[in-house]
């Protein structure tokens, strides 16, 4: 997989023709919007969902109608329009390409809202060898978290608006420039070639125009070490696919900094404008960037050691056994292993419930809440059982934790989770705690007063980009907005559960004031029987863990 940005092989210039001026593309810097911009119609607005470049404000790609430069005479239908003529009919073949493109259609026709909800289409290895698996994950998650970039790219060096373009052309296109730019191992003919048969079975103007394109792309990009980076290029003309890596390009692709340095960012570190433009204001522009930067990283893989059956040293000389190695983390119980998770959960280790996989931020967030033997403890929103079984384990298994989702099919696999780690403490329970009413009481299991209850609230998911890329693409300012009143109503539901005297803790994945710190300073106002004992924050770094945030509360022992 070769990050070859300079290759020279194939005919033709650029997608449509020879040298051509974008009427429609209006490069940031020049009259008009910058393009990617929001209310612009190209790469670079708010959240707002796949499909054609629809990031939010921008509704697509590209904007307008363009021509090459000194066209004249009526424009050729093009993009969605369907062509008439002879096309062939069979699709191709079922490799790691062709089903990457299947996982990314999924994503958009189905407007499936976490890339986990691909079920079979996430993991075929029942027809895929383990390097083509790990070559297909590659794919649909490197073309997730650098779409942005990568339609930039696109915009840039085809003729036609990328709105415009049918979604499976689309899609094409973005697998073989993702390929162009990002991979090690992928020599520029074979990444065109492949990506081209992908379109095979479509009219020959679409195979043409994915040809045409990619080309160009691989023709006009040099791509060098970072060493070799002299300095001097425009910064519309350059980016880093990598940490030891450049690309230049022969054309403006990005916006002007100088001009609008929010979605310059965006651009080139693939996330949406408007939460670019909200990190800035929160943070130093540089951290901002090493944040950017952490949403980009394939995120490393942590396991929390299951302390009621083996210590982590026993555990690092198992998985040695299983061909996996692995060092401490910076939790006690946690460790880092050198593979991946799809990996990880196939060892015999992992069967027998010697681990669990966990982000070492959010293993904070249980011994936060400082779960002790013979406590009864409340762990809200459970699923998948993360959180619930950490609890467990920290109070010996000798604490009754009721862990508690909304849904029937999520709580199972808490179940599965508690059974698989041995654990005998967690009950669990199927209940939404937003819906509490007359006519739909508490269970039995809720009733009374818990010693201790942790709140792991539905959020935006702004501190985990890098593990769950499609977010970036779903999350907006409403959905903030929605997902922190969420939170305080079940931060309201715990707190008529809490004894006097008891421990709550409130935590998310998001890195959102509004459903963080600015949320637990309204529930102080509004519950003056709670005192805040510490807030943690962790920002997602490069070689660091994911992001996120929690919050330990106490209520007072003088009652409500």
């Amino acid at each position: 997989m070769s990050e070859q940005g300079s290759g020279r092989g194939g005919h033709g210039g650029r997608a449509g023709g020879g040298k051509s001026f974008h009427k429609g593309f209006k490069n940031p810097g020049g009259k008009g919007k910058p393009f990617g911009k929001s209310g612009t119609g190209g790469p670079g607005g708010g959240g707002g969902g796949f499909g054609r470049s629809k990031f939010g404000g921008g509704g697509g790609g590209g904007g307008g109608a363009r021509r090459p430069f000194g066209a004249s005479g009526p424009r050729k239908p093009f993009g969605p329009r369907r062509f008439d003529g002879p096309a062939q009919s069979q699709p191709p073949r079922d490799d790691a390409r062709s089903m990457a493109l299947k996982a990314l259609m999924r994503l958009e026709d189905e407007r499936l809202a976490m890339i986990t909800e691909l079920g079979d289409d996430l993991h075929p290895e029942q027809e895929l060898d383990a390097r083509s698996h790990r070559f297909f994950l590659e794919l649909v998650y490197g073309v997730l978290r650098r779409r942005l970039t990568i339609d930039c790219v696109i915009a840039a060096h085809c003729e036609e608006p990328i709105s415009r373009v049918e979604p499976d052309c689309l899609n094409a296109m973005r697998l073989g420039v993702y390929q162009l730019l990002f991979l090690d191992g992928v020599p520029p003919f074979a990444a065109i070639s492949a990506t081209v048969d992908l379109v095979a079975h479509r009219h020959p103007g679409i195979r043409g125009l994915v040809n045409a394109v990619l080309r160009t792309v691989s023709r006009e990009t040099n791509k060098v070490p970072l060493d070799q980076d002299r300095g001097g290029a425009s910064p519309r003309k350059r980016f880093m696919p990598s940490e030891n890596a450049v690309c230049f390009f022969s054309k403006n692709v990005f916006a002007d900094p100088t001009e609008n340095r929010a979605l310059h960012l965006a651009q080139i570190y693939s996330h949406p404008t408007f939460l670019v433009e909200r990190w800035l204001k929160q943070y130093d522009p540089a951290l901002v960037e090493e944040m950017l930067a952490a949403g980009n990283r394939k995120p490393r893989v942590s396991v929390r050691v299951n302390r009621l059956k083996i210590d982590r040293e026993g555990l690092a000389r198992r998985l040695e056994t299983e061909q996996i190695a692995s060092g401490p983390g910076v939790m006690p119980e946690s460790m880092l292993l050198d593979a991946s998770a799809a990996e990880a959960v196939k060892t015999s280790a992992f069967k027998e419930g010697l681990f669990y996989v966990q982000d070492e931020a959010a293993m904070k967030v249980a011994a936060a809440l400082d779960p002790k033997p013979d406590e009864r403890i409340l762990d809200l929103c459970a699923a998948p059982g993360g959180k619930a079984t950490h609890l467990a384990e920290i109070a010996g298994d000798r604490a009754r934790v009721v862990a508690v989702d909304r849904d029937a099919e999520r709580i199972l696999k808490v179940g599965e989770n508690v059974a698989r780690l041995g654990i005998k403490s967690v009950l669990t329970v199927v209940y939404n705690p937003l819906l509490e009413s007359v006519e739909d009481p508490l269970p039995e299991d809720l009733r009374g007063l818990f010693d201790a209850i942790l709140i792991d609230a539905p959020c935006s998911n702004t501190g985990v980009l890098a593990r769950r890329p499609e977010v970036r693409w779903r999350v907006s300012a409403e959905a903030i907005r929605a997902l922190a009143e969420r939170g305080r109503k079940l931060l309201d539901f715990a707190v008529k559960h809490l004894r006097p005297g008891g421990r709550l803790v409130y935590s998310t994945c998001s890195l959102e004031p509004e459903e963080n710190a600015e949320l637990i300073e309204r529930a102080l106002v509004g519950q003056p029987t709670l005192e805040l004992v510490r807030q943690e924050e962790t920002l997602p770094s490069v070689k660091g863990p994911d992001g996120g945030y929690f919050a330990v509360l106490k209520a007072s022992t003088s009652g409500r």
